[in-house]
């Protein structure tokens, strides 16, 4: 079969840029590659809120760092040091513009603006059907568009929805060496709900609301919400906003890797790189793209093992997942008494599933047992 391209990258967000902006290097230019999306990315549409030890491969395209984070719920109010991290903010189009120069500076890379309608493999067949410009074939495909229908009877799963303004004020109204990392003291509405608050000067934030539910606001509920916390609790009467921003994101245990096949590897969100209990993703999408290019240098075929993620994360995410769905105990309790017990640095460390079995049975023994053992008792019994 004649091949159109070596690679081909579906969706050009976090995953497929931070991908092909690796494929990108010279040591690769001798596959052809094609990266495809609907959108020109030049839309300052997200924001990545990440912490790092200073070596991620973005970290220098930060708009704010912070050392210190304050976290709140009913019982508990602290700012806390994240040594040896930095939490960093990094504007969605500043992402977009720097992997994306580097992506269409490279000999090797295609960027095709078009809608993917399709993607097909068999023993024999490898290629991506797009609206406008045709079928693409390919050695191998990278998928980072999440396609996949949910069955939310049989696995664990829950939405995060989220709305923030980035607002200015008249007067200097923050703290801009504090990042507000979660505050729980809203109101909850039976549901999961925490306000974010990242300072990037004393008269500039970005002021989000994060729900754990699989229920959906309508716009004007969100807004209300902030408005709310704007006024009430941070005190502001005056303050413009400047943009807005609203993602959805599946805070799911759902094994996504299942759908790999020989010549089709999902990544992203679509390939289970969305932590389950947080939907934290940026950090676990450069761990998958590390593994896929070293696959790819080393000749071999860009594909992940079963351990790359059944592993004791998962677990912890499902157990966790099913107090939050059970409403066992509230979210908020729980991290409240982690960080109001532990190294915040080494709550960070667990968040990025890099922690040890030692570490590990330090951070779950500081929450009731109780919630939990029931819940790890219940997932158990319905993973036999």
């Amino acid at each position: 079969m004649d091949l159109d391209y070596d690679y081909i990258i579906c969706g050009a967000g976090g995953a497929g840029l931070n991908l092909a902006y690796r494929l990108a290097a010279k040591e690769f230019h001798k596959y052809r590659i094609l990266l495809i999306d609907k959108d020109d990315k030049q839309k300052d549409d997200r924001t990545w809120s990440i912490w790092t030890e200073g070596d991620g491969p973005f970290d220098h395209l930060a708009e704010k760092s912070w050392s210190k984070i304050l976290f709140k719920n009913d019982e508990f109010e602290k700012v806390l040091s994240i040594e040896p991290y930095q939490y960093i903010k990094i504007n969605g189009i500043d992402f977009y513009n720097y992997t994306l120069d580097k992506i269409k500076a490279a000999p090797n890379i295609t960027f095709l603006q078009d809608e993917i309608s399709n993607i097909e493999t068999s023993s024999t067949l490898t290629n991506v059907k797009t609206t406008s410009s045709g079928t693409f074939k390919a050695k191998w495909i990278f998928n980072s568009i999440l396609q996949v229908d949910i069955d939310k009877s049989k696995h664990n799963y829950v939405d995060q929805h989220f709305k923030g303004w980035i607002i200015k004020t008249s007067e200097p109204k923050f703290n801009p060496d504090v990042a507000t990392f979660m505050d729980f003291s809203i109101e909850q509405k039976s549901e999961c709900r925490f306000m974010y608050v990242l300072p990037t000067t004393a008269q500039e934030a970005l002021v989000e609301v994060a729900i754990f539910s699989n229920n959906i606001l309508k716009d004007n509920a969100y807004d209300e919400i902030l408005r709310n916390y704007i006024e009430e609790d941070l005190g502001i009467e005056s303050y413009e906003i400047k943009e807005t921003e609203f993602g959805v994101i599946p805070m799911t245990t759902y094994p996504f890797e299942s759908a790999n096949a020989h010549g089709l590897t999902h990544i992203g969100t679509a390939g289970s790189a969305a932590k389950g209990s947080t939907g934290y993703a940026f950090l676990h999408i450069q761990d998958q793209v590390e593994f896929l290019v070293e696959k790819i240098r080393n000749g071999n075929p860009p594909i992940f093992p079963k351990s790359f993620f059944k592993n004791k994360y998962r677990w912890y995410d499902d157990v966790l997942l099913n107090v939050l769905l059970n409403k066992r105990m509230p979210l908020g309790k729980i991290f409240g008494d982690m960080f109001k017990k532990l190294p915040t640095g080494l709550m960070l460390k667990f968040l990025s599933n890099k922690t040890t079995m030692i570490e590990d049975l330090r951070i779950i023994s500081k929450p009731k047992f109780l919630p939990f053992i029931k819940a790890a008792i219940n997932e158990f019994w319905r993973t036999k």
